[in-house]
């Protein structure tokens, strides 16, 4: 049973893709000189995602969105995430 389902819509139909506990899921949406790139993961009974800036289809930088590095974050409810 899938754990995240992530879904595109564009200049045709949508389109959906699904990842499992552990497998995970990654999600990039490209602009030429930026994007976000949006990563869920299992921990247990807690879903959580890091959310990344990037550097678009030209490449560059990309950007961990938090205050002190790579962080996670959980999903309202589910049960607290330590910073890693």
């Amino acid at each position: 049973m899938a754990r995240f389902r992530g879904t595109v819509q564009g200049g045709r139909t949508q389109a959906s893709r699904l990842g499992h506990a552990k497998t995970g899921l990654e999600v990039n949406c490209n602009g030429w000189n930026g994007g976000v790139c949006i990563d869920a993961v299992a921990d247990g009974d807690a879903d959580c995602f890091q959310v990344s800036l990037t550097g678009g289809s030209n490449g560059g930088k990309t950007t961990v969105l938090g205050e002190d590095g790579l962080r996670t974050w959980a999903v309202p409810g589910s049960p607290p995430m330590e910073e890693i």
